[in-house]
């Protein structure tokens, strides 16, 4: 039987990297539309209801980056298992302080069926006495542990928390990290100075996993390469954007990722991508001209949804010599994994959130094609054309 390991917390988990959004707001303080500022060491200002296509300066991860310092503060992994094609993602949330609701911290790990012969596996479960290091890089509670190593290129998670998904896993940086602008920071609100949310995000794309996840069932003996995101969210999550696109694509050689939203129509339905391409020790590419493209859509009958059957995904750019690099992963997604309902599986606080919002019907549908696609990478002159493992989710929420 084949498995996919991956995760599911509230869809809006990824955000853009350093932007600050301008809301402009009417004498009731409704929201409306924004204007779309880079930080002034790249200004460059755009028409409302257009397509941030600028490059913004890329920085290398640093441990700074990784600090704890929101309302939220999610971890995610993701890995390939090389022998028996097992990615599989971790999540560690904190939905934080809304409305005088008091800080919590979830962990959550899910388990695909490829196969179809039995029911995914979902493992979510409260964590009790939590805290952080001095640090703020490395966080416990009762019966688990997050812990970057002194090199700072290592996470090992270890979980006692459900006796039925016990997981000791260690994921090595091969690639260097990166933030898109100076801190992989964006604000929200009317002053720069003063914004009312904020998210940041920081990425591995590339990592050296190691480490076992034992259930009732067996234990999985997981070898290969993964994904390592960081992120922080200090705002409600439904005011961020109306749909996502994401996508991990890890081929031998390369590692591609992107991250793309859409706002919802009282912001202007503004689509704002981030993504890079890396190799072992090297960054390849990294910045905001990319996109996702739904070239092939279903209406998906419970869901109302246009669900998506085929996305091409593009990145554009300059490399750090500033050679041009364009790559595309083009195709059909197959058999979905899973669609997921998300009213139907957040704790009830969120459900308060996010339902008060007329017209939010939050879906994720989540793929990892079994016929597998190719990355088709352009740098300068050079061609390379590399077959890989993609998981990636499409999700409508407005």
């Amino acid at each position: 039987m084949n498995w996919l390991k991956s995760t599911y917390a509230f869809p809006l988990i990824f955000h853009p990297a350093s932007r600050v959004l301008r809301v402009r707001r009417s004498r009731s303080m409704a929201l409306r539309r924004f204007d779309l500022l880079l930080n002034k060491k790249s200004l460059t200002l755009y028409s409302r209801r257009r397509t941030c296509v600028a490059r913004l300066p890329i920085h290398q991860c640093r441990d700074q980056d990784l600090l704890y310092h929101g309302r939220q503060w999610h971890l995610s992994f993701c890995a390939d298992h090389l022998q028996q094609h097992c990615p599989f993602l971790f999540s560690l949330t904190s939905p934080g302080c809304y409305s005088g609701i008091h800080t919590t911290a979830q962990f959550n790990a899910k388990i695909f069926n490829l196969t179809g012969d039995a029911a995914h596996k979902w493992y979510s479960d409260p964590l009790y006495n939590f805290m952080f290091d001095e640090s703020m890089l490395s966080f416990g509670a009762d019966n688990l542990s997050l812990a970057l190593n002194e090199e700072g290129d290592a996470y090992t998670l270890k979980s006692a928390v459900n006796e039925d998904c016990l997981v000791n896993i260690t994921f090595k940086r091969s690639s260097p990290g990166f933030v898109i602008g100076k801190d992989g920071t964006s604000y929200f609100g009317t002053d720069a100075q003063n914004p009312w949310g904020s998210m940041s995000h920081a990425f591995w794309p590339r990592c050296g996993v190691e480490g076992t996840i034992t259930t009732k069932e067996q234990t999985y003996d997981l070898k290969g390469r993964g994904m390592f995101i960081h992120g922080l969210q200090g705002m409600k999550p439904h005011h961020a954007a109306a749909r996502w696109n994401f996508v991990n694509f890890q081929t031998p050689t390369y590692t591609a990722v992107m991250m793309e939203f859409t706002t919802p129509p009282s912001y202007g339905s503004t689509v704002v991508n981030v993504g890079g391409i890396v190799k072992d020790g090297e960054i390849v590419y990294a910045g905001v001209t990319n996109s996702a493209t739904h070239t092939e859509t279903a209406q998906d009958q419970d869901s109302d949804w246009p669900e998506p059957k085929s996305i091409k995904w593009v990145w554009d750019g300059k490399s750090q010599d500033d050679k041009a690099v364009h790559a595309e992963v083009d195709g059909a997604l197959g058999r979905r994994l899973d669609r997921i309902d998300v009213m139907a599986e957040v704790p009830g606080f969120i459900k308060t959130i996010a339902g008060s919002v007329a017209g939010t019907r939050p879906y994720i549908f989540q793929f990892a094609p079994q016929e597998k696609l190719t990355l088709k990478l352009k740098i300068g002159d050079e061609e390379v054309s590399e077959e890989g493992v993609m998981f990636s989710e499409s999700t409508f929420i407005s």
